[in-house]
């Protein structure tokens, strides 16, 4: 039976998990709800860049994200409302991050244009290779695994 978002969380927030692991100062943290764009994305890894470079160690950045599809071909995902579905797709980052940019006369029509045929490109080399690569031995199905 599938769970509606909320009743599937098991953590909530993840650094309240790190701070237990002692190697997470609480009063490093960066907390954003909702602000615009440009913030959201450049503050924390302005920050964690900062850091870095100072050789203090590294830093965990939370991105939450929402996968608006069930979680199969079959699953329709009736136990979602509209309404949450509509909040989720409201704050998608692409779209989001697109007309901050538009606003502000860094991507246009053509840009964007570019940028979309170099996606494409590189998905469709991706699945070519994918598709002609040979398929891999028995033994690799555990390679490289930890438990």
């Amino acid at each position: 039976m599938a769970l509606r978002a909320e009743a599937g969380r098991v953590v909530g927030i993840v650094v309240g998990r790190v701070v237990g692991l002692g190697r997470f100062n609480p009063s490093d943290t960066l907390t954003l709800s909702n602000t615009t764009v440009p913030s959201v994305v450049s503050l924390p890894l302005t920050g964690a860049i900062a850091r870095a470079r100072k050789g203090d160690g590294p830093t965990l950045i939370e991105c939450k994200t929402y996968r608006w599809h069930g979680h199969s071909e079959h699953d329709k995902a009736f136990y979602r409302t509209d309404e949450e579905l509509a909040m989720w797709k409201s704050r998608d980052p692409i779209p989001t991050f697109t007309t901050y940019l538009r606003a502000r006369h860094v991507l246009d029509d053509q840009k964007l244009k570019e940028i979309e045929s170099k996606v494409e490109a590189t998905i469709e080399d991706a699945v070519e290779f994918a598709s002609n690569a040979p398929d891999p031995s028995p033994e690799d199905a555990v390679s490289d695994l930890y438990a």
